[in-house]
């Protein structure tokens, strides 16, 4: 064990031990970044730390765990993640492994930051994979990547956002998932914008009729 992993872990097993305590319905899908426990800064900056001065492949399935137990907290400043971004060998193996694990608020940070990597096949190709993932905001979030990755594949899989009814029932999900649909068709300029503006329009939802109006006048602007 080196340094940097015994730092670490001391730390995550600290500010475990403090959710347990004071916050126990607290858990990685959940968190939104609301609870922050005492040692919290300090967990992160050695997250930081320990990225910069240690190889992916010199880390135990341990270290990696915290790692992702780091990202997975830090989803309201995003601050690790966006470090990760400048280490591409812990950024393409941590994306790849998020996918199968079950931190839900690490997985949408690596589905917004894919772009960065759209000229690497192998890191974009992922997108396809975050996109199918059982997350309400996860695939949001993949969605307005595609459309910057792949925006000749974005148009058919906003529409099947629309047009499907997974979310039918909960409409938070539905109306937000609905809003990005019409700004996905707007960043790729599909052809069948004004068709989904017309049908936001008719909607109940107020937030997707407001985005709808909003981007109309917009383009008609133009």
């Amino acid at each position: 064990m080196n340094k940097y992993s015994k730092k670490l872990k001391t730390e995550v097993a600290k500010y475990k031990k403090w959710l347990l305590k004071y916050h126990p319905e607290i858990n990685e899908n959940n968190d939104n970044g609301e609870i922050i426990g005492p040692n919290f800064g300090e967990m992160i900056d050695l997250a930081i730390e320990y990225i910069r001065e240690i190889k992916f492949y010199d880390s135990s399935d341990e270290d990696i765990d915290a790692i992702f137990y780091c990202i997975a907290r830090d989803n309201e400043s995003e601050i690790l993640a966006d470090c990760l971004l400048e280490q591409y060998e812990w950024f393409s193996k941590l994306a790849e492994a998020c996918i199968e694990t079950n931190y839900t608020t690490a997985k949408w940070q690596f589905a917004k930051r894919l772009p960065k990597y759209k000229n690497d096949d192998k890191i974009a190709n992922m997108i396809y994979d975050y996109i199918k993932i059982d997350d309400e905001y996860t695939q949001r979030m993949s969605l307005f990547s595609l459309a910057e990755i792949y925006p000749d594949t974005a148009e058919k899989y906003a529409i099947d956002f629309w047009e499907r009814d997974k979310y039918k029932g909960n409409s938070y999900s539905e109306e937000y998932q609905k809003i990005m649909v019409l700004h996905v068709l707007e960043k790729i300029k599909s052809n069948k914008l004004s068709y989904y503006i017309e049908e936001a329009k008719k909607s109940d939802y107020v937030y997707l009729k407001e985005n709808a109006e909003e981007i109309e006048k917009k383009n008609n602007a133009k």
